[in-house]
């Protein structure tokens, strides 16, 4: 892959979102609550969607934002079941 300023981007990004996310991640758990993870881990998608909107100002279709509410969902009802 040639060296560009957009494909310098894509690998920051790379780098930083497993390293980094996951790691404040797991240092959170420590102080928080497994419910309340639980309704993070399971927000993540629309909290994504969220983000690009305002960094990014990409716009979401209603196909995108119906597949991840569904997803939410059954994120979710996942965490809840392993709670109980």
């Amino acid at each position: 892959m040639p060296f560009s300023r957009e494909t310098s981007q894509l690998r920051l990004i790379g780098v930083l979102n497993p390293s980094l996310a996951y790691t404040f991640c797991l240092l959170g758990l420590v102080q928080t609550p497994a419910g309340i993870s639980a309704l993070l881990w399971a927000a993540e998608p629309i909290l994504i969607i969220g983000f690009v909107w305002l960094l990014f100002c990409e716009r979401a279709t209603w196909t995108l934002l119906i597949l991840v509410a569904v997803m939410a969902i059954v994120r979710l009802q996942r965490a809840a079941a392993t709670l109980l």
